[in-house]
């Protein structure tokens, strides 16, 4: 039981879960029994502290009340935070990206440990870069900044959140201008960070093989795709493309056996899809 309860609390300092407290509800319970267990058989090594004999029963009432707000307060927060986080989303997939970092914001002022919040802003001002005009270039540096600034503060409440160096990748990939001349080489880092963390990110695994790609890295390309064909993959709408460019790129490079299992993989699949009678998922190989 100790070791469960250890694993479980080292678990929450990278996620937190709603069935946490039900487990540390039950375990508690458990070992209260085992505690009134060991006290019936040695009474001599028992201390029975009533704090109710010692303070009034409005105080002690009162302590009690406290002591239940604290989570209650907890919880009400992580509520009011998910909720606006959803909001935004809503906002943001009807383009209303203003009225979509509003409600992130707060969400964020509710729940400030949550990095995912953070994440899905720097999102949103990925997507506010390719609305404003590449005129304009002091309105999309300061977007590019806090972007880049949310991802920070993410990274530092929980630096194994794989997609965070997506979305830093792709908006080093998509604004080469404000990233800079190494802009290609910051974009290869974080897409290979990110793959560390998830390697069955087959779709970071295309965009980063087309960028090598196009600097003429076939090796190098073949070698990040190549690196999700272990991994077995549910099955997906944006999968295909992923064995499309295995079959693509195989047949660049004259290797028609593999080029043609890949391009047959994408058949079966999308037949799959289109008749609704997909199961769990598929292997790379």
């Amino acid at each position: 039981m100790f070791g469960g309860l250890l694993a479980i609390a080292l678990h929450t300092f990278v996620d937190f879960n709603f069935y946490i407290p039900s487990i540390l509800l039950i375990a508690g319970a458990i070992l209260a029994r085992f505690h009134h267990l060991a006290a019936r058989q040695n009474p001599a090594g028992y201390l029975n502290f009533q704090p109710a004999k010692f303070v009034g029963k409005r105080f002690y009432v009162s302590i009690i009340l406290m002591v239940m707000l604290i989570p209650l307060s907890y919880f009400v927060r992580l509520s009011a935070g998910d909720l606006l986080s959803e909001k935004a989303l809503e906002h943001s997939t009807r383009g209303e990206l203003q009225e979509a970092n509003e409600a992130f914001g707060l969400a964020a002022r509710f729940t400030p440990s949550d990095d995912r919040i953070f994440v899905a802003r720097a999102n949103l001002f990925r997507h506010g870069l390719t609305q404003l005009p590449a005129s304009d270039l002091r309105a999309r540096t300061a977007v590019y900044k806090d972007a880049l600034r949310f991802l920070d503060q993410a990274e530092q409440l929980n630096p194994l959140r794989w997609n965070i160096s997506v979305v830093r990748g792709l908006i080093y990939q998509n604004n080469p201008e404000l990233a800079g001349n190494g802009w290609r080489d910051l974009a290869y880092q974080e897409y290979s960070h990110a793959l560390k963390l998830n390697p069955k990110l087959y779709k970071t695994r295309v965009e980063y093989a087309k960028m090598l790609m196009a600097e003429k890295k076939t090796a190098a390309a073949v070698q990040v795709l190549e690196g999700g064909i272990p991994y077995y993959y549910d099955d997906n709408p944006e999968l295909p493309g992923y064995y499309a460019q295995l079959s693509k790129i195989y047949r660049d490079m004259g290797r028609n056996d593999e080029a043609n299992q890949y391009f047959l993989k994408l058949i079966e699949l999308e037949i799959r899809l289109k008749s609704g009678k997909s199961p769990v998922g598929t292997y790379g190989q």
